[in-house]
Parts: structure tokens; sequence; C-alpha cells
């Protein structure tokens, strides 16, 4: 697997930086092919430190945007197409399996992470991309505990399932899939007849709905993985996403960013946009 990280690294001080030094440094160690895109190499002498860490493991591969521009503190517009420009060239020139990057908070999307370098990444990259929000809440000994896999009963929403299956293998966590039914609203005036199907028109998409998850978490316990389901039923998928999350208790949300339902014509590119920007847990979108 190969990984690569949109961040803050030294000589850059501050937390972040050193965060995202001791992580790569570790997933190198562990084997895994490690890059980071990084303009440490462009920031004002007040906000650098003294750089005398180790030559980083074989695995790992730091890549600093060109300095070739006044300089100013990291997150300056100008390094924005810089960053940018270099992610998505070492993306296809090592064939990466997954892109990360942070945001500065919780509960909510920085101007940084979703309105330049982030936003325009997940919107142009072809490799699945990651968001990870703000600092490990306190209390928190394992990052990862139970993955939120959400469906629309398309095939294209299942594209985000090998990635789920492979993070619960080898973190030995569970997996919850969830797929929302659509609310049907019968009118007022309708007479008993319309009324009566469409409320048998809800009653099927409830039953169809879970008859999909069921079919998903029978095949994915059959690996070995601990798996569990929900269906609920509402309006706004992205909005019940969201709702189901923070009720499981999930660590991580992997989704597609694109698929639709042959029923409740959820489009999940628009649902995906709303979870990224609304959402408060880490995120992967598989396109």
């Amino acid at each position: 697997m190969r990984i690569l990280f949109i961040s803050k690294y030294p000589p850059i001080q501050g937390g972040i930086s050193a965060k995202t030094y001791w992580l790569a440094q570790g997933l190198a160690e562990r084997g895994i092919e490690t890059h980071v895109v990084t303009n440490g190499n462009c920031v004002e002498s007040e906000y650098r430190i003294d750089d005398t860490s180790p030559d980083p493991h074989p695995n790992l591969h730091i890549h600093f945007v060109d300095p070739d521009l006044p300089w100013h503190i990291p997150y300056s517009d100008l390094y924005v197409p810089r960053l940018l420009d270099k992610a998505l060239q070492v993306s296809r020139e090592n064939e990466i399996d997954l892109i990360a990057i942070s945001t500065h908070g919780r509960g909510g999307i920085s101007r940084w992470a979703l309105g330049s370098v982030a936003d325009k990444v997940f919107r142009t990259c072809g490799s699945p991309a990651m968001l990870v929000r703000g600092e490990l809440p306190e209390g928190k000994k394992k990052l990862i505990s139970r993955i939120l896999v959400p469906l629309d009963g398309s095939e294209a929403s299942t594209l985000a399932l090998p990635y789920a299956e492979e993070l619960a293998l080898k973190l030995k966590v569970s997996v919850t899939i969830f797929q929302m039914a659509q609310r049907v609203h019968p009118f007022v005036a309708m007479d008993a007849q319309v009324t009566a199907d469409f409320i048998k028109m809800g009653s099927a998409e409830r039953k169809w709905a879970r008859g999909n998850v069921l079919k998903t978490e029978k095949e994915l316990r059959a690996k070995g993985i601990p798996v569990t389901h929900k269906v609920v039923v509402g309006e706004d998928a992205a909005t019940a996403i969201i709702e189901t999350s923070k009720e499981v208790g999930a660590d991580l949300i992997v989704m597609s960013t694109r698929g639709q339902s042959p029923i409740t014509s959820w489009v999940l590119g628009s649902t995906a946009e709303k979870v990224l920007r609304q959402g408060d847990v880490p995120i992967i979108l598989v396109r």
C-alpha cells in the first residue's frame, strides 16, 4: 500500500508537523510506502526548527514544493497551487493508493482544508482520499474501533467496501453497514387507494434496503469481519449518515463519491460532499 500525506512536516515547527513526522515514520517502519508532500522548505525562519532528525526510513519519501516564491507562512495562498501540483505529481508517479489530509479542528472544515488544497485534491485526484479532522478526542486509546460504510443499493456505492474490508481486517476493527430508506409522503388530497399504494412503496423501500445491507453483512462476516447493519427511514442521506456515525460510535466513514439507488435516486456525489463538509469524524472517499 502507498500512502501520501499532504501536511506540515519538519522543518516546520508545531504539533501537526511533529505528529505527521512520527506517523509517517511509524507507517514506513511497518512496511508501508509513505510519501509526504510539504512546503516545509518555504517557511520563514521564525516558523522553522533546527532539523537534526536522522535520515528517513527507506520506505519514507519527503517531497518539498519548489521554494522559488516569496517567503510566507505555510498556508499562504501562494503555495496552494504548488502544493496541489506537487501532490498530484507524486500521486501519479508513485501510483498512490490513499491521500491523507488533516484539518485544523473537529466539527467543521477550515478554510485551508476544504477551501483550497484539500478541496482541489478531493475534486481532481483519482486516488481515494482521507480527511482527518483535528485532534484525537481526550481519553481515546485507539484511533479506529468502528468503520461506517454507507450504501445506497447501487454497484457504484459498493466501491468503498474493499477499502473498508482491508482496513477492518488489518486493524481488527468492526464495520457497520448503513443504508437509508427514503421516506414516502402521501399527499393529503389523495384517495384511500393511492395512499395505500404509497404506504406499500415505503414498505417495499425499507424491505429492499434491509435485504441489501443483510447481504453485504453476510459477505463481510464470512471473511471474518465483525459486522452489524443499520437501516433508517429518512429524507436526507447525508444527515442520516452523520447522525448514524454518532449513534454507532463510528471512528471512520468509508464511502463512495458516486452512487445512485434505483429506487431513491440518492446521488452519492452530493451526499459525500455534504458528509465531508458537515461531518465530524475522519472520512475516506473512494472514487
